[in-house]
């Protein structure tokens, strides 16, 4: 790597600590929450889960940009590139969902609480080429996989923005804009295909955001850098950032596990009311933290080829 483009430790740092946030939203998203329960409720469905935990996804498509910027320079740095995301983004794609899906028909054929009446798929090729393909997060799939899908394919992309980026500042910034803008108006699509296609499928707003990230790189590394050195952080931030990916991926298992148990109970309520709701995603971040360090102690393989060593 050239040493103009070189991360520092403290940024490096600093990348992990904003990376280890974004995955608290993220996971501040899925806690569900009843905004008809109260006006407490419905000021954390407004202000945080729908508001502030919208930021996670972003950041975390920017800071794809930003780590793998460096590569555009390169000689033939798409090709290598693209096959190291094949193991750590894909391939986990592939697996989750191909565990997933008879587990969505099964449920379809027995009936199931976590599906709605009218969530019903059909076991054809159509519906499985789609949902991995096209419809909006990854449906019938793992849902969370819609953004490694996403993520991969604006990666295949990303030849683009480096081409844009190379010709220099002002372009990279009428781009930028361009881009912006076009995010702004895929949500006022009327056309729900072409909707999701655009805001969930290719999502344009992610690719604004690993455009960004990689112009950050690039432009501004000093700066950055600079900035970096400023910052005290515990070198503890960098051990809890390995595992995000992982978390990442099992939280929702153990939310939907929640959420069976609760109605086995006939307490499924409880769990979707303001004062659950920060306790429900600590429950989840520790629980799911604590898999994820079991797993990379006992089954590394598992971890290498379910989460792409991430």
């Amino acid at each position: 790597m050239s040493s103009k483009y070189e991360i520092s430790k403290e940024l490096r740092l600093l990348i992990q600590f904003i990376s280890l946030i974004a995955m608290v939203l993220v996971v501040y998203v899925h806690v569900p929450i009843d905004p008809t329960l109260s006006e407490s409720g419905a000021w954390i469905e407004k202000n945080i889960r729908t508001g502030l935990c919208f930021f996670g996804v972003p950041i975390f498509f920017s800071i794809s940009g930003f780590v793998f910027a460096h590569h555009i320079f390169e000689s033939q740095w798409w090709k290598k590139e693209i096959i190291k995301r094949i193991k750590s983004i894909f391939v986990p794609f592939l697996l989750f969902n191909a565990i997933f899906f008879p587990f969505v028909f099964t449920c379809n054929q027995i009936g199931s609480a976590y599906f709605g009446a009218n969530e019903v798929f059909k076991w054809d090729v159509v519906t499985f080429v789609s949902g991995f393909g096209f419809n909006p997060f990854a449906m019938p799939g793992f849902v969370p996989t819609w953004f490694l899908r996403s993520l991969f394919i604006l990666f295949l992309l990303s030849p683009v923005f480096a081409l844009i980026i190379k010709c220099g500042r002002v372009v990279t910034f009428v781009a930028l804009v361009i881009l912006k803008l076009l995010a702004y108006y895929v949500v006022k699509i009327d056309n729900q295909a072409w909707h999701f296609f655009f805001g969930n499928t290719l999502c344009v707003n992610g690719a604004f955001c690993i455009f960004l990230g990689m112009a950050l790189r690039i432009y501004f590394i000093d700066g950055l850098n600079r900035l970096a050195g400023r910052i005290s952080l515990p070198k503890a931030v960098g051990n809890l950032a390995k595992n995000i990916m992982m978390v990442y991926l099992i939280h929702p298992i153990i939310m939907f596990c929640i959420h069976i148990l609760f109605r086995v109970f006939h307490i499924e309520w409880f769990y979707s009311t303001p004062i659950a709701y920060i306790p429900t995603g600590i429950f989840l971040i520790i629980s799911s933290y604590a898999i994820s360090i079991f797993l990379r102690n006992n089954a590394p393989k598992f971890v290498s080829l379910f989460f792409g060593d991430r």
